[in-house]
């Protein structure tokens, strides 16, 4: 009989996000003016479109009104909260300045701008910067804010849903409707809809995480096995199968390994790899689908490994000989963990060089599973006095391809996906990257993505949470089809 696992074990419930940092710098950045002279703008300007490798305009070349917006109340400060650097968000300013007025020639795109030049560009308003986490505030975070009086007008947050139920967010419809920016020729249209909340759009999308599987490599070369990014579910069971067979009746305890942290993690992204028409733990009409196939045929590759496998089915009395106070995956002795990709520079730092990534699981040998995205957006408080000039900017400084490459090329962090269809946002966000090259090939597969709720749907990913704790273990010992046990259980 498996262990009932403890869920307080779980390293990837929602993929621990970073939490924000309790404490932020706020800068002034220095601007000569606070609007530019009228002989800086043009009445009508075509703006520079983002070439493609060839030169020619690429499928994302946006017409950008030099008029900032129908309000002429022009902001003196608007305060922006992001993950990106101080340094970074003066160039945006400037950057942002410097198209609304016509100042950037054909060609010149984010990745090539002078930095120089941008320093001679006079941005509209000034800009407080408060620096967040890779993920984004979170509602801690805003609470902190709020008491001190300081609630930036453009908020970068993990808690968009749980802020949208307050009533804390501006909605976005009437702020941004024509706006180029997340036409769905520039943004990934399902992506914009899942910053949506009760219909209204409360977000933008600024940057999107996949779920993956973590592997350590250490432990994969001892046991013979290597794997490509396209992993199959016979694959994992195959390389677990090798990862235990190092378990030698000599081995000493503390050499012994495991070769998945977790099943439970894993369970809420497998349905979809067999039914492609499946969202985040089955979903449907927002409840769980434990009748669907998809549904059964996850629990029935999850309960056909051996128990053994699994850190989560370990007792604690096990856990406790085997690791003793150490987490077991920064013990390095775990081969397999689910996580965010937003998560690699904090696996990183522990094990630099044997770090490697692979799909959630497909069905067939060398096929894509469906990506398991997260949506993180830059959100507008209720309670700004610029609503016109904070959505345009913050949906230039999320969506804009030029100002998109500025941020990589000034603050680059790996780990996340593009949230507009630009080529040469795809091709610049994956020129430097250490353990995400294989994350390129997913442009061909958007269209098939899921969504997990964590940001979006708050409540939703709370029932997942629930129904875990409350059904994962009788449903991993059973072999009852899972609806009729779950049934037979609230009978």
């Amino acid at each position: 009989m498996r262990g009932n696992p403890d869920r307080h074990m779980r390293i990837n419930g929602r993929h621990q996000h970073s939490s924000v940092y309790q404490s932020f710098s706020v800068v002034i950045i220095l601007c000569l003016s606070v609007i530019l002279s009228s002989s800086c703008k043009s009445e009508t300007s075509i703006f520079p479109s983002v070439p493609t490798n060839s030169g020619t305009a690429g499928e994302t070349t946006l017409i950008i009104e030099t008029i900032p917006s129908p309000n002429t109340d022009i902001p003196d400060v608007i305060r922006v909260a992001a993950p990106f650097s101080e340094e970074t968000s003066i160039y945006l300013a400037k950057l942002y300045a410097a198209k609304k007025t016509g100042l950037i020639g054909s060609g010149i795109t984010g990745q090539t701008v002078s930095l120089e030049y941008l320093q001679t560009i006079d941005p509209l308003f000034f800009v407080e910067h408060y620096t967040t986490s890779a993920t984004g505030a979170s509602f801690s975070s805003y609470k902190t804010w709020e008491e001190d009086g300081t609630i930036p007008d453009i908020i970068f947050t993990d808690s968009m849903s749980r802020m949208a139920e307050l009533g804390l967010l501006l909605p976005l419809n009437d702020f941004l409707s024509g706006n180029p920016y997340i036409a769905p020729s520039n943004a990934y249209p399902y992506m914009t809809e899942q910053c949506t909340y009760l219909g209204k759009l409360l977000g933008i999308p600024y940057a999107a995480s996949i779920t993956v599987l973590f592997a350590n490599t250490e432990i994969l070369t001892a046991a013979g096995v290597e794997l490509p990014y396209e992993v199959s579910f016979q694959d994992i069971v195959d390389a677990a199968s090798a990862v235990n067979a190092l378990n030698t009746p000599e081995i000493l305890m503390d050499r012994h390994v495991v070769p998945i942290y977790s099943g439970s993690d894993m369970l809420p992204f497998l349905p979809a790899s067999f039914d492609s028409t499946l969202g985040y733990m089955a979903r449907k009409d927002d409840e769980i689908d434990t009748h669907s196939a998809g549904f059964a045929d996850a629990m029935k590759f999850l309960r056909n490994i051996d128990p053994s496998y699994f850190v989560e089915e370990m007792s604690e009395e096990k856990i406790n000989e085997v690791f003793g106070t150490m987490n077991p995956i920064l013990a390095k002795r775990v081969a397999f963990w689910v996580g965010g990709s937003d998560e690699i520079s904090r696996w990183a730092n522990y094990m630099p060089y044997t770090l490697a990534i692979t799909q959630i699981p497909s069905v067939n040998e060398g096929t894509y599973s469906p990506p398991a995205l997260t949506v993180f957006p830059l959100c507008v408080s209720a309670f700004t006095k610029h609503p016109h000039e904070a959505s345009d900017y913050a949906a230039f400084i999320a969506l804009d391809p030029d100002a998109i490459m500025l941020r990589i090329r000034l603050n680059d962090y790996e780990g996340f996906l593009p949230v507009v269809k630009s080529p040469d946002v795809w091709d610049y966000s994956f020129t430097n990257v250490k353990y995400t090259g294989s994350f390129y090939k997913l442009k061909d597969y958007m269209s098939d993505a899921f969504y997990c709720p964590f940001v979006s749907d708050y409540d939703f990913f709370v029932q997942t949470e629930d129904f875990l704790n409350q059904y994962y273990a009788e449903l991993i010992n059973s072999d009852l089809p899972p609806h009729e046990l779950i049934e037979s259980i609230n009978d």
